[in-house]
């Protein structure tokens, strides 16, 4: 009897040791795991954070690790993303410029220009300059004698028993070259600013006109007694057997002269900077080429008979003719073997689309 219950006891001790011992697991987490769905989202599960329930156990047991899953939390990821649509640049970009001139190559002072694309590799632009720029304002023919002296422009002039003195009479130059101009920019790559540029310069008002000669000889004709208002009925011969080789000023005492040249000039050119970028707002380019004006010549006019002035040509050989301005000759002779005129501009646009 007190065997059994001898063994009964210690049964009933190791068999309650082992259960207390059991109650001190501490729960091991999973890896990650990663279920992955067929549609357009990535379906991650993330195990929640484990709970440790700590009891205290016997000193000589060792508690067993036991593996628990966790409860899983379901967090979707966006695969992927709409691509942005590619900037073919086909006409929806648009710049407006301004233009600014080297002095001493010009081709009008630039009001605006407005650039805009066509693929990554043309660009157009459309500009306007003022016609009529001064390069040399306010010079009288007396400077203009000591400049040059072969020219041998006379400073007095008889008409009809008076003497006009034309002497200090200012002369103006000026350019009258592009008016509009049209370009187009030819670019090797998508990302490069040198470019080629063709186009063409041209002016709806005095077409053929390049550089311009204006005088007022106002003051000379008050001075010798001519009526003002009727300045045109005063003409100046140039000493030539043809009668109609002559010029005179208009109603207000304004004499001119020009260069002609073709009324639509070709330009050929190179350039650097692009006048649009789509990731720019300000641009900065240059331009530097020349225009073929083809074999420019010099004409006076005559508006003693026509209001609107009759151009009259000074050929290097009729001008030879002339004993007041023979000088001339070679200096035009010159100026009709010159094809081409130079331009070199400086470019800042602004991005407006």
């Amino acid at each position: 009897m007190k065997k059994t219950f001898a063994f009964f006891f210690a049964f009933m001790a190791v068999s309650a040791l082992s259960a207390f011992a059991q109650e001190d697991i501490s729960l091991v987490p999973l890896q990650d795991t990663v279920v992955v769905t067929v549609q357009d989202t990535l379906t991650v599960t993330v195990p929640a954070t484990p709970v440790t329930v700590e009891e205290p156990v016997a000193p000589e047991m060792e508690a067993a690790p036991v593996i628990v899953p966790a409860p899983e939390v379901e967090e979707e990821i966006q695969l992927y993303t709409e691509a942005p649509k590619e900037d073919k640049q086909i006409f929806n970009h648009l710049a407006a410029g301004i233009p600014i001139d080297f002095p001493f190559l010009p081709d009008g002072i630039g009001i605006i220009e407005v650039a805009t694309t066509c693929t990554p590799y043309l660009q157009f632009r459309l500009g306007y300059s003022l016609s009529l720029f001064d390069v040399i304002p306010g010079i009288t023919i007396n400077e203009i004698s000591k400049l040059v002296p072969q020219a041998n422009i006379p400073k007095t002039i008889d008409y009809n028993n008076k003497k006009i003195n034309i002497g200090d009479s200012k002369f103006s130059l000026g350019t009258n070259i592009p008016g509009m101009k049209l370009l187009v920019d030819v670019f090797p790559g998508k990302r490069t600013g040198f470019h080629f540029t063709f186009g063409a310069f041209f002016n709806p008002g005095y077409l053929d006109n390049i550089f311009v000669v204006n005088a007022d000889l106002s003051t000379a004709l008050k001075d010798a007694e001519f009526t003002p208002g009727k300045y045109n009925e005063v003409y100046f011969g140039l000493n030539d057997d043809d009668p109609k080789f002559r010029i005179s000023p208009d109603q207000y005492g304004n004499i001119t002269a020009a260069v002609k040249g073709w009324a639509l000039r070709p330009y050929v050119g190179i350039g650097f900077g692009r006048a649009v970028r789509p990731d720019k707002r300000v641009c900065v380019t240059f331009d530097m080429g020349a225009f073929f004006w083809g074999s420019p010549v010099l004409v006076g006019y005559d508006y003693s008979i026509d209001p609107n002035g009759t151009a009259v040509g000074f050929s290097p050989e009729r001008v030879s003719k002339s004993q007041d301005l023979q000088g001339l000759a070679t200096p035009l002779e010159i100026l009709g073997k010159v094809p081409a005129y130079p331009v070199m501009k400086l470019n800042i646009f602004i991005r407006i689309i």
